[in-house]
């Protein structure tokens, strides 16, 4: 990816969804969009304990790795390491056949 293309993704819409589920009980939260890498362990510590709490257990943490996302997953690993662990899980997604964050998808959907 060229600067061009990174900076196109920094400039997309950051877009929080929000659906009703059960008649309105409960909420299906949906978060999208690029954003620089410079997590600060504080902050994301203070979010997934927020998220924790309102789901009302540990929330997933799926990060999609390639063959050129080793640098980018050590700032993540070192981020998510001041966040105790009754707030999240961690799961990898590996990519085996072109290894592109593009490609990278959650089994789930």
């Amino acid at each position: 990816m060229d600067d061009d293309e990174q900076h196109e993704h920094l400039t997309e819409t950051m877009t929080l969804k929000l659906r009703a589920l059960e008649h309105g009980a409960y909420t299906h939260v949906s978060l999208t969009g690029a954003m620089a890498t410079v997590p600060q362990g504080k902050e994301l510590r203070r979010l997934l304990a927020m998220l924790a709490l309102w789901h009302g257990g540990a929330v997933d943490v799926v990060l999609c790795v390639g063959t050129d996302t080793a640098g980018w997953l050590e700032i993540w690993d070192q981020a998510l390491s001041a966040v105790p662990a009754r707030h999240h899980r961690v799961r990898f997604l590996v990519d085996r056949t072109t290894l592109l964050p593009d490609t990278c998808r959650d089994p789930a959907r």
